[in-house]
């Protein structure tokens, strides 16, 4: 199975922004905040454990196509 990164990145962006945790420069989480501190490996906890979490539930979720 294959997550696709930009809609991990969106859903990602999603909760941060429900959970109202402010990006260090923007006014709202976008997927392409989250894929520039995946890519440049910064650390960033609260981010790193909500990719954490949202990459096992679709993992978890994920129904195949018959």
């Amino acid at each position: 199975m294959k997550i696709k990164k930009m809609s991990l990145y969106q859903q990602v962006a999603d909760n941060l922004n429900k959970m109202g945790y402010q990006p260090f420069s923007a006014r709202e989480w976008k997927a392409h905040n989250v894929q520039s501190i995946v890519s440049r490996k910064l650390d960033n906890k609260i981010v790193w454990d909500e990719i954490r979490k949202v990459s096992t539930e679709m993992a978890n979720n994920y129904q195949p196509i018959n």
